[in-house]
């Protein structure tokens, strides 16, 4: 049985963006080539430090860089006796994002460096390492991009099997991916997302039917020191598959103007689920 959360009866209220949507300059001109005045650019938005995407796209004709300096996972499980250790690494795993229009991003994710380490019943660990898979993805904002209480975005992705070093396997994959965010009182702000993943089985090359929710609160805290809470999860269609689900918590500091640094731990509360997910990262818009 397929498990997610009810989040998204928020996305059939289109209302909200719409009910108090400031007046502005008309930004339907600006595309890539007629860059978004830096007056008229909306308020730095950024895709991570959590799981929940962003309802809000680059400026026409802007550059956007969110890096993972370093981003670690490990993970301990026992079935039937057999212990099995996993952990990972990825370093400067980055989403290279630029502004099409006002309202639509392309956005390429690399990873030019990962390591993948397993062991079983503390047998020699195998170790896997090169360059990671690569991931397009184009984001189309639908309401609330520049102004509202509310916003919406539609965002399919293709994930390119571009890795090495038998990081993983060499098939295509690919979903779409629907992000909402509302402003709610006293200044907190909340990020719900749905995801469909057509992902290649573990066992064989055939392909199962994955569904993510999401969900993340978050406030200001000291200055320009920000904090979120988060709880994501995974159900899937394959056989023998169980549900997987964090609870996520980071930091986020804008060191000057356009500029972010952030970090935090993702923490497994399901077996299937990477215990330990610590990592830091850094944003920055152009």
């Amino acid at each position: 049985m397929i498990r997610t959360l009810p989040l998204f009866a928020l996305t059939l209220l289109p209302a909200l963006a719409l009910a108090d949507e400031p007046t502005r300059a008309d930004k339907g001109s600006f595309h890539l080539f007629n860059p978004t005045p830096k007056e008229l650019m909306r308020e730095f938005s950024t895709d991570r430090p959590d799981k929940t995407e962003s309802a809000y796209s680059v400026d026409a004709g802007h550059f956007q860089l969110e890096t993972d300096i370093l981003i670690f996972s490990s993970d301990k499980t026992s079935d039937a006796g057999v212990e099995t250790k996993t952990s990972g690494l990825g370093i400067m795993a980055s989403n290279l994002k630029i502004g099409l229009t006002n309202d639509i991003d392309f956005q390429a994710i690399i990873t030019p460096y990962a390591t993948k380490k397993d062991q079983t019943n503390g047998a020699s660990a195998q170790e896997f390492k090169g360059f990671g898979d690569t991931v397009l993805r184009l984001k189309t904002n639908l309401f609330g991009n520049d102004g509202g209480v509310a916003a919406l975005a539609v965002m399919p992705f293709v994930n390119l099997p571009t890795n090495s070093g038998g990081l993983s396997h060499k098939l295509l994959e690919g979903g779409i991916i629907v992000p909402f965010a509302i402003s709610l009182p006293s200044d907190w702000n909340m990020g719900a997302m749905l995801q469909w993943n057509r992902a290649k089985n573990e066992g064989d090359d055939a392909f199962h039917h994955e569904w993510v929710s999401s969900i993340t609160f978050g406030h200001d805290l000291i200055g320009d020191l920000a904090g979120y809470a988060e709880f994501w999860n995974l159900s899937s269609t394959e056989s023998g598959s169980t549900w997987t689900a964090t609870l996520d918590f980071g930091l986020t500091y804008e060191v000057v103007k356009n500029v972010q640094l952030d970090a935090g731990m993702n923490v497994g509360i399901t077996e299937s689920a990477d215990d330990l997910n610590p990592f830091l990262g850094i944003s920055a818009l152009f």
